[in-house]
């Protein structure tokens, strides 16, 4: 049996980078991955290319997780399709390597902020209530 059997597991930032590696690792030890991103076309590429290899076992959702309201929703259709939520990959952010806080202006610096902080509490809250 793999190591993610029946286990149903949300990765934000998926679409690309850490959180697609994520997904496809995922998907091949078993688990059904939920797929979000700000990235429409990206999931939805991703998606096939996981279900082309893996089976039925990827949903995409276009998630930004900044918004509190998009996590609230997420969370609600994955537990309708699924009956539960077990795995939480909090992967999304933005900035980066090349961002320099330094050089950054206050509104850039709230929108970093919003999106690498606020994003991942917001991701917690509805997993809490369930």
């Amino acid at each position: 049996m793999k190591r993610l059997t029946n286990k149903v597991a949300i990765i934000t930032g998926a679409a690309s980078g850490m959180g697609e590696t994520t997904a496809r690792v995922f998907a091949r030890e078993g688990a059904t991955v939920i797929i979000t991103d700000v990235q429409e076309q990206a999931i939805k590429d991703l998606v096939a290319d996981i279900q082309g290899e893996y089976g039925d076992v990827a949903l995409g959702i276009v998630h930004d997780i900044a918004d509190e309201q998009s996590w609230t929703k997420v969370t609600q259709e994955v537990v309708a399709k699924f009956g539960k939520i077990d795995i939480l990959v909090n992967n999304a952010a933005i900035g980066g390597k090349d961002w320099k806080y330094e050089d950054a202006s206050l509104e850039e610096w709230q929108k970093v902020m919003k999106v690498n902080a606020e994003g991942a509490f917001w991701g917690f809250v509805p997993l809490c209530l369930i």
